[in-house]
């Protein structure tokens, strides 16, 4: 236990100093050795993630449906319209009732699975957004059932964000405010940094301009930037930075502030290897 400790932490470092090649390395053999899948987890995470900031979308997903199929959640590998209309009425069907006060004091989750199975499914979000977008919604609807399930884990305040993406998607902007408040107001615990960062990023890019101005989401990005240069969180750090400058653009911020905080982001993209944002950024700069 000790020596797949210490092998596990070494992926890790790998990973934060964007060394892939010894991160590969070092994560073969966990995977090799490793009898059990949660002892796993959180080198598939990397790799996922890795792949990722290499654009290698389909390989992410590849590697995330199978990981989540063994983590007993399955799901269709390119999901249509007819999906979506399955899982969206029983989602809201198990809302219906269910007051913010009901959700945000539902029992804590402690099964380990399913805990590992909420931080895959935030995880690999990011990748189907910019390859199978309707594969997000069905992870989104995953989230919320299996907090209605099981309690509320680290990672349900994503799925609260997500879903009032979807409902401001449909129109329904009351709706998708009320739960992307909700999301940002479920109490925060060390562990929960990664998915606090995430459920702000949702909020700020899809929710909180159908009734504040665009400016005020500046601020909230560059939260999400701290929270996940606190914890090492290179997916979400370059997403964040990535997005206070599309909407510092699109804002009216003036022209050589935003050049400058271009310029300073594209520097901390560019460190981490993630050639899919640097190359997002740089159609701005």
């Amino acid at each position: 236990d000790l020596s797949l400790g210490l092998y596990t932490e070494g992926v890790k470092a790998a990973y934060l100093r964007a060394d892939f090649v010894e991160m590969d390395r070092l994560a073969e053999t966990v995977l090799q050795k490793a009898d059990k899948l949660l002892d796993k987890m959180l080198v598939y995470e990397l790799k996922i993630e890795t792949f990722q900031a290499q654009n290698k979308m389909n390989e992410a997903l590849q590697l995330a449906l199978q990981v989540l199929s063994d983590l007993g959640q399955s799901f269709p590998e390119n999901p249509g319209y007819h999906h979506i209309m399955l899982a969206l009425p029983k989602t809201v069907i198990r809302l219906i009732g269910k007051k913010d006060s009901d959700l945000s004091s539902l029992p804590e989750m402690t099964d380990p699975q399913t805990l590992a199975t909420m931080r895959l499914l935030v995880s690999v979000t990011a990748t189907a957004f910019m390859s199978r977008p309707n594969l997000v919604l069905l992870i989104v609807f995953r989230i919320v059932n299996l907090t209605l399930q099981h309690g509320n884990a680290p990672e349900s305040d994503y799925g609260f964000a997500g879903f009032g993406f979807v409902l401001s998607a449909l129109g329904l902007l009351n709706g998708g405010y009320r739960f992307g408040q909700l999301a940002l107001s479920l109490e925060e615990k060390p562990e929960a940094k990664k998915s606090r960062a995430g459920a702000l990023m949702l909020v700020q890019s899809f929710i909180t301009h159908g009734k504040h101005h665009l400016r005020e989401t500046l601020q909230p990005y560059l939260n999400s930037y701290q929270m996940s240069l606190q914890t090492g969180d290179w997916e979400y750090m370059t997403m964040s930075s990535l997005l206070y400058c599309v909407h510092s653009y699109y804002s009216g911020q003036p022209l050589d502030f935003l050049a400058q905080e271009l310029e300073k982001y594209e520097a901390v993209i560019v460190k981490t290897r993630n050639v899919t944002y640097a190359n997002y950024i740089k159609i701005y700069h």
